[in-house]
């Protein structure tokens, strides 16, 4: 009986923390989206970092689905450097995965 309630205990914090994260990415999205609609590039792509610095457990999935819904290409001198910015973590966290060369 024991047992069962460990199990039970493994698949409620499963399906709790799931829901969290869920919540955590419908809140970011509705961030993104909105962000994307003012066409700022450099507040969206800061926004992303931010994100996988509080996450790091999705870090570079996350910036590489991240890296194809950018809309267009930067412009400013700002969002060059922001761009900038994250490609350099992008490359960081490709090299530390051990996945530079592909």
């Amino acid at each position: 009986m024991h047992r069962f309630y460990k199990y039970f205990l493994t698949i409620s914090l499963i399906i709790s923390n799931k829901s969290i994260i869920f919540a955590q990415s419908d809140k970011l999205n509705r961030v993104l989206d909105s962000l994307k609609t003012k066409n700022n590039l450099s507040e969206w792509l800061y926004t992303c970092l931010d994100y996988t610095y509080q996450n790091p457990a999705q870090y570079l999935p996350f910036l590489i689905d991240s890296q194809k819904k950018i809309w267009r290409q930067p412009k400013t001198t700002d969002e060059k450097i922001t761009w900038f910015n994250y490609l350099n973590n992008l490359a960081y966290y490709h090299l530390q995965e051990g996945k530079i060369l592909e």
